[in-house]
Formats: structure tokens, C-alpha cells, sequence
């Protein structure tokens, strides 16, 4: 039982994502879509690590380690034709620990406001 525990707080550590609502706005986004379906299965697959006792701690550790290594990547390498870099950073660091407040720019916000997403974004304090 004790290695199930370690297991599941191993989970929690490393696959604390955050609220899906941007994922789910970037899906929404055509020239986005393939990163975002890769980022959902990479949670998906992080999420069913911990559906049972694994038969090897150690090895569902490791995959659990290469599963949020592909969707730290998928984050960074997210990027789109005919969308501006402003707008991509933006999105990437408000997908991960947040987007400073200076960096929704008029570029940025007429972007997300164009597609409908602003609704999307949320700004929290630290």
C-alpha cells in the first residue's frame, strides 16, 4: 500500500496542469489543434498512471517522467502559421505559470478577442 501512496503523490507533483480552459480554447484554434490533442493525451495518459496499483512503482515513475517530459515539449514547441510570436508566448505562459499582465498586449488581446477566447484567460494573483 505504501508504494501506491508514493506513486499517487508522485502523480500529483508531477502532473499538477492546471485548469484544461486554455487547452480547450487553443483546440478550438485550427492551426493549434495538433499540439493540443497531443497535450490532452499526454494528460490523459498521465491521468490513467494512477487509475490502479501499478505492478512496478519504479517503471510507472519513469513513464510518468517521460509522459510530462512530451507535455512540458508539446507546451514549448507549440506554434502556429500566421499567428503572431506575441500571441503564442502569450498562450504558452498562460498554459503553464502565468502570463504576466504586461505581456496581453493590444496585439495580443485583439487576437484572442477576434477567436472569441478571451473568456478563456483568467488573471489570479500570486
Amino acid at each position: 500500500m505504501r508504494e501506491h501512496h508514493t506513486v499517487d503523490t508522485a502523480l500529483i507533483k508531477r502532473a499538477d496542469f492546471g485548469p484544461n480552459e486554455v487547452l480547450s480554447a487553443l483546440a478550438e484554434v485550427p492551426q493549434f489543434r495538433p499540439s493540443a490533442n497531443k497535450i490532452r493525451q499526454c494528460r490523459s495518459d498521465i491521468g490513467a498512471l494512477g487509475n490502479s496499483l501499478p505492478a512496478d512503482p519504479k517503471a510507472t515513475v519513469a513513464r510518468l517522467d517521460a509522459l510530462v517530459a512530451e507535455h512540458d515539449t508539446a507546451w514549448a514547441t507549440l506554434s502556429a502559421d500566421n499567428i503572431p510570436p506575441s500571441v503564442v508566448s502569450f498562450i504558452r505562459a498562460a498554459a503553464n505559470e502565468g502570463a504576466a499582465l504586461t505581456t496581453c498586449t493590444d496585439e495580443v488581446r485583439a487576437w484572442l478577442e477576434s477567436r472569441n477566447l478571451l473568456n478563456a484567460f483568467r488573471i489570479r494573483l500570486r
